[in-house]
């Protein structure tokens, strides 16, 4: 019983740690610098879009995924 408990413990602190828990500091400071600047560019593009500066266009230009 007491083994059951303790992988009870274990097989929730796993699940908890969540999808970043491999990343480094600087990986994760460096995705959270590309979301944002990723979405700076778009929002640049949509508001040209509103405005009509630019042609009309449902492909951005910007890379979206992140590659490493």
């Amino acid at each position: 019983m007491k083994t059951f408990w303790i992988l009870l413990v274990l097989c929730g602190m796993f699940f908890l740690m969540g999808c970043t828990s491999a990343e480094t500091t600087e990986e994760h400071g460096r995705r959270l610098w590309l979301t944002t600047d990723l979405q700076a560019r778009n929002l640049v593009e949509d508001w040209d879009n509103f405005w009509l500066y630019d042609r009309n266009c449902r492909m951005s230009r910007w890379y979206t995924r992140m590659g490493y």
